[in-house]
């Protein structure tokens, strides 16, 4: 490879875009909820049965259901995902980082109502993290302890700068 093939090659790989995701279809385990809140004290981690996606210079890791930053930078966050409940519930949901230490996306809230017992959510964020850092999904029930189940989902994220 001639000298400035390579430097070119490498010039472009260094602005490759760190990014990961964990996605998950079909779950039919409920998340348990304990207690009921609306400031996520009570809130619990999504953990369901996932696939490690897509990565590059970030770490899937479906088994503890979060990401982890391998570069320090700025990243859009990004989890979509639908559930079931129980009707008249609140359900709200954010991203946090090291096992909910902060929260770092805004939260989404949805009604379940008695018609469809089920909600579709997006939370998004952009994000500033630190190597060793995680991502993860919380969720809480802010109206009872009833239970909901993450049917299909991805929490995805990716470096911007």
């Amino acid at each position: 490879m001639s000298r400035n093939l390579q430097r070119s090659y490498q010039h472009a790989r260094s602005n490759d875009a760190a990014h990961a995701e964990i996605s998950f279809e079909g779950n039919v385990t409920a998340t348990v909820i304990a207690a009921s809140s609306n400031n996520f004290s009570s809130a619990k981690q999504v953990t369901v049965s996932g696939t490690n996606g897509t990565s590059h210079e970030m770490t899937p890791d479906h088994t503890e259901d979060h990401l982890v930053v391998v570069r320090a930078g700025t990243y859009y966050v990004q989890a979509t995902f639908n559930l079931t409940g129980t009707a008249s519930d609140d359900i709200s949901a954010a991203v946090f980082r090291n096992n909910k230490a902060e929260q770092v996306t805004p939260r989404s809230t949805k009604a379940i109502d008695s018609v469809d017992l089920d909600a579709v959510f997006t939370v998004s964020g952009l994000v500033e993290c630190l190597v060793g850092d995680t991502l993860e999904l919380w969720l809480q029930n802010e109206t009872s302890t009833a239970n909901v189940t993450v049917v299909d989902g991805v929490l995805l994220a990716y470096r911007i700068g």
